[in-house]
This record gives structure tokens, C-alpha cells and sequence, in this order.
């Protein structure tokens, strides 16, 4: 705080004459009210005599600077553009929390293509194994036909250009002898599969890996063969790492707002998720293997409120067959209906979930 300094001349009629340290000014007036005029600009004060309550009023005279303005208007427009890009990113958010749970609800919607293994095994060969292959033929008609031209004879280029030609020659040979070996390969798989050899099941099943997505979100499936026309499946919910128990929407001022699910709305995703994966575990066994029965077993782990611990057991037990299986329409089910279609052993009530069951089936 500083030493400060004000000075005021009457100079009749109610004008006065006002002297301080940021300059000179002038105010007029009478009793209750006054406009006074100086550096800070205009300001009006109307009083109620004899109570000490005032209103004043202060209008600026100051004409901001353009440079002033011009950095206003920046910081108002970087102001807008902040929140735009939060409004931006709070509705991607939120989308991608809803294309989350629609993709839960649809896996069995995606699956491999169904494998003809009998037209497999039926294959011809790419060419007699006592027969050039025809990437070699290629390659040795185009060294044949090779004739040096004048630019080659100068370049003294003729003997690299033929070099660079029988090693043509040769890589297509190894190109056939390739072919002639992925064709014994798969042909002799699907020999193989067709009289329902196990360990080629389990070989194919690793190649295509076709439960890899439903891994990706958390769960897990593991796969049994008791015999060459059966397949037990364990499928491993894992609802902690899968399932949201808070969903997310936007507010009308466009805020992210997390709100925990209804008991009715978390298990009624719980179920679609577990039924979509048991529909699609049995599409991708049935379009990859020539089996004739599928069972899958949901497996999960439930809290025992006698014990306050964790156990893990079977929530849904179904028996899938081809014949059935196969004139679904899997764009247009209910997953849950669709499961209750075939042979099955589960418990579940909205406001509870599933209960633990006796597999049909174990592995």
C-alpha cells in the first residue's frame, strides 16, 4: 500500500474541480446526486440523504486498443474451439460405449466360412508331378526368348541379363514345387478331418483361430473332442472384464454422464452376451470341423452368499445339432430365444442373473 493524494476545488454551481495522482477531473452535481468526468472515465452517483445508501454507476471512456481487442477476440474464439472439440469427444466417447454393447450383443452375428472339406480333398493338383510346373515354363519361355539387342551387345550387359534369367528360372521352379506341396498339404488335411482325426481338429481350430475376438474382449474357450462326431466347448465368461455395469450418456449441455446400471439392464446384457457367444462358438465349430454335435458350457464365477466367496461353475449348458443349428436365420434372432431352442439346462432371473447349473455335458 502507497501514499495516495487527492485535492477538490469548489467552483460554484455545483462544479468542482478534482485533483489526484492518475490526473485532473470534473464532477457537477447537487444534493444527491453527481457526474463526475476524469481518468478512469464517467461515473454517476445517486445518494438518499441522510441514510449514507448510494448507487453509482461507472461508464468507461476508454477506447480499447486494436491489438487489445484483436487478443480478446482470439481468446474467445480458442475458448469456442475448446469446447467444441470437448463436446466432440465426449459424443465419440459415448458412441463408442454404445457400439461397445451393440457389438456384446452381436458376436454371433460374425463367423468363418463354412469349410467344404470333401471338395477339398477332391482337388486335382496344379500340375502332374512329373510335369514342369508352369511358373518354371514361363520363366524358361522367357529365357528362350531372349535375343541381346544392340544396346546390350555395347553395354557388354548380355551374359548378366541371361544370369538374371535362369535364376528366374530356378525361383519359379521352387514357386511350383510350393504349390505341389500346400496342395498334398491340404489335401491330405482334409482326408484327415473327413475320417475325424482329433489332433487335426485341434491342428485346424489353432490355424483359423476363430474365437479370437471373443478372447480379445476377456473371455476365454477351450475345446474338447470325446469322439470324431462330437465337440464339448468350455466358455469362460469372465463378466468383470467384459460386461459395463455404468452406462454412459450424453447430457443436454453435452457432458459424459456415467450412471450405474439397473439390475434389470446389466444382467439383460449379461444374458445377450453369454447367449451370442454360445451361438457363435457353435457356428464357427460347425462351419470348421464336420461334426455333428456341438455342447458349449458358460462357465462363470458367482458370488455364494452362505460363504461371501467367489465360485465358479456352469450358468448355461445347451446341446446344439447341425440338422437344427443350420436353418437359423442369425441376423434375425433373439439369442436368447434362439438358445432356448435346443436342448438346455440354465437359470436365470432378471433382477438376479444366472444360477449355477448342471452341465449337460462335461469335458
Amino acid at each position: 500500500m502507497g501514499f495516495g493524494f487527492r485535492k477538490s476545488i469548489n467552483l460554484g454551481g455545483g462544479v468542482r474541480l478534482n485533483f489526484s495522482k492518475r490526473g485532473v477531473g470534473m464532477s457537477v452535481g447537487g444534493k444527491g446526486w453527481r457526474v463526475g468526468v476524469g481518468p478512469s472515465g464517467t461515473r454517476m452517483r445517486a445518494t438518499v440523504p441522510g441514510t449514507g445508501v448510494y448507487y453509482e454507476k461507472r461508464f468507461s471512456s476508454k477506447t480499447p486498443r486494436a491489438a487489445r481487442t484483436h487478443y480478446a477476440e482470439i481468446n474467445q474464439a480458442d475458448r469456442n474451439f475448446d469446447r467444441s472439440e470437448a463436446l466432440e469427444r465426449n459424443r465419440l466417447e459415448v458412441d463408442a460405449f454404445n457400439r461397445y454393447v451393440a457389438m456384446l450383443t452381436s458376436v454371433h452375428e460374425e463367423t468363418s466360412e463354412s469349410v467344404d472339406w470333401e471338395a477339398i480333398a477332391a482337388e486335382e493338383p496344379p500340375f502332374s508331378e512329373n510335369e514342369i510346373g508352369p511358373n518354371e515354363r514361363a520363366a524358361r519361355e522367357a529365357l528362350y526368348a531372349y535375343r541381346p539387342g544392340v544396346f546390350d551387345r555395347l553395354l557388354r550387359r548380355t551374359e548378366k541379363i541371361k544370369l538374371r534369367l535362369q535364376q528366374a528360372v530356378a525361383d519359379a521352379r521352387k514357386e511350383d514345387e510350393r504349390l505341389l506341396q500346400s496342395w498334398r498339404t491340404r489335401v491330405e488335411t482334409a482326408k484327415r478331418v473327413l475320417a475325424g482325426d482329433v489332433p487335426t481338429y485341434q491342428t485346424v481350430l489353432s490355424n483359423e483361430g476363430p474365437f479370437d475376438d471373443i478372447e480379445a474382449l476377456g473371455s476365454g474357450v477351450q475345446v474338447h473332442f470325446p469322439d470324431g462326431q462330437t465337440v464339448i466347448a468350455d466358455f469362460a465368461v469372465r463378466s468383470e472384464a467384459v460386461i459395463p455395469d455404468k452406462r454412459k450418456t450424453l447430457t443436454a449441455t453435452g457432458r459424459v454422464s456415467e450412471r450405474k446400471m439397473s439390475k434389470t439392464d446389466y444382467y439383460g446384457l449379461y444374458q445377450d452376451y453369454v447367449c451370442s457367444c454360445l451361438l457363435r462358438i457353435g457356428r464357427e465349430l460347425f462351419a470348421l470341423l464336420p461334426v455333428d454335435i456341438v455342447f458349449v458350457n458358460a462357465r462363470a464365477s458367482l458370488l455364494n452368499t452362505a460363504t461371501g466367496h467367489l465360485e465358479e461353475g456352469v450358468i448355461v449348458s445347451v446341446r446344439f445339432d447341425r440338422v437344427s443349428f443350420e436353418k437359423i436365420k442369425f441376423d434375425r434372432i433373439d439369442c436368447s430365444d434362439a438358445v432356448e431352442a435346443f436342448p438346455n439346462r440354465q437359470h436365470f432371473r432378471k433382477t438376479k442373473g444366472y444360477g449355477f447349473v448342471e452341465p449337460l455335458i462335461e469335458m
